[in-house]
């Protein structure tokens, strides 16, 4: 089933900050390691210098390893990275995205270089066929928002998941997008929160498939919550972690993973 899983790692800068840099890293191992470099692709925009990219920040662990593959990439307007609505509306909440792939995979694995990888779940999650999941995230402002008929989000039975690093089945999103997301635009617009247009809300409100909030801990810790939630799943590396350069505790938690699995970076890290 991990075959029906795209990977799109989605950035938009020249150069990489050193936590970046790690984050692209382990994402390029986890691939190499579980044969998923084919369903590997980089969203970047078109300002970046892609040969000087590679060299940088790709080829060295590839060549390494011994690995010769091209991976792929899909080059968007860098006007589309230019502010939160226009990603989000050009990009994440646009159905021709996920229309991209929906006839090769079932699922989409997104994942931004604040994210990183720890155990090796991605089959669990995919085996439990969720319409979508993230990193538990219950913004203050969550029951406040107002959709027109999506009034006083249910926090109970629809969880607020970060998108940063996250699980969506393909058909699932297309659909969403085109029976929703105009009526979705329309109540923002109406209760004017522009500053709340986001696939967070918008996955978070209409996905079918209930998730719990321990899956949803056991999928991402988010760097808000991230040691009690850490502590709530048990004191268990969870799939993965998002905005881990604004948590100490995450990215304490990231070196005594690597250390336990032998895993150095740091020598491709510039």
């Amino acid at each position: 089933m991990i075959d029906q899983c795209v990977i799109c790692v989605i950035h938009h800068k020249q150069d990489l900050e050193k936590y970046e840099q790690l984050s692209l890293l382990r994402i390029i191992d986890f691939c190499c390691n579980n044969n998923l470099l084919n369903n590997l692709y980089l969203i970047l925009p078109d300002n970046i210098n892609l040969d000087k990219f590679w060299n940088n920040y790709i080829n060295p662990i590839l060549n390494d390893k011994q690995i010769y593959i091209n991976i792929k990439y899909w080059i968007f307007d860098k006007i589309v990275f230019s502010s939160l609505n226009a990603y989000n509306n050009m990009l994440s909440l646009n159905q021709n995205f996920y229309g991209n792939f929906v006839n090769d995979y079932n699922y989409m694995l997104t994942y931004q270089l604040d994210g990183y990888i720890f155990d090796n779940q991605l089959e669990y999650f995919l085996n439990k066929e969720y319409d979508y999941i993230g990193g538990y995230y219950l913004p203050v402002y969550a029951n406040l928002i107002k959709y027109n008929e999506y009034e006083n989000i249910n926090t109970e039975h629809h969880l607020i998941m970060n998108s940063g690093v996250s699980l969506k089945k393909l058909s699932f999103c297309i659909e969403s997008i085109q029976q929703n997301y105009k009526n979705f635009i329309e109540g923002i617009e109406f209760n004017n929160i522009h500053a709340y247009i986001n696939d967070d809300d918008f996955f978070s409100i209409f996905y079918t498939t209930e998730v719990n909030t321990l899956d949803s801990i056991r999928f991402s810790l988010n760097y808000s919550g991230a040691e009690t939630h850490y502590a709530i799943n048990n004191f268990q590396y969870p799939f993965c972690c998002h905005a881990f350069h604004k948590s100490r505790f995450l990215q304490k938690l990231i070196e005594n993973y690597n250390k336990e699995h032998n895993l150095d970076y740091y020598k491709y890290i510039k």
